[in-house]
């Protein structure tokens, strides 16, 4: 019995032809109106893209890689304070911000005052989004706040 002869390299199959292009393909002109839906699509995909940057922001990072268990699943305690006007107010800023507020009703509005000394991005963070939402920002010396109507 003849031994096959062991190499380190497999052998190399042989080529056929050389690739050949792609046939010639002729491109149209697209209609306006599709255009139209075009520029709708990049004006959703800009959409989407600010809705999953603002979940980022409030929730973090979503990670896919491994499944929760069911008591993981379940949803956890909202804080509440009974009030549905301050509640709201709270929804409008991530949590570590949140912590650093006290919110109080007075009349139509929402007092906000801070609680701790925040750094110029925090400041900016919130009093942008007071103005977003119709209120503004009080400068009072001791008595500085965020006044923000009030939404029930």
């Amino acid at each position: 019995m003849a031994q096959k002869q062991i190499t380190d390299n497999p052998p190399i199959p042989k080529q056929s032809k050389a690739p050949t292009a792609p046939p010639h393909v002729e491109y149209k002109p697209i209609p306006p109106e599709l255009k139209v839906i075009l520029d709708g699509f990049e004006d959703l995909e800009g959409i989407i893209y600010g809705m999953r940057q603002k979940i980022y922001q409030l929730h973090g990072v979503v990670e896919y890689s491994e499944p929760k268990s069911e008591a993981a699943l379940s949803p956890t305690p909202i804080k509440t304070t009974g009030n549905k006007a301050i509640d709201k107010a709270r929804w409008l800023f991530p949590e570590e911000i949140e912590a650093k507020l006290n919110f109080e009703i007075s009349g139509q509005d929402i007092i906000i005052k801070v609680k701790e000394f925040l750094n110029k991005d925090t400041f900016a963070k919130i009093a942008g989004t007071i103005k977003e939402n119709g209120g503004e920002y009080i400068s009072d010396g001791k008595n500085t706040h965020f006044r923000l109507p009030k939404k029930e």
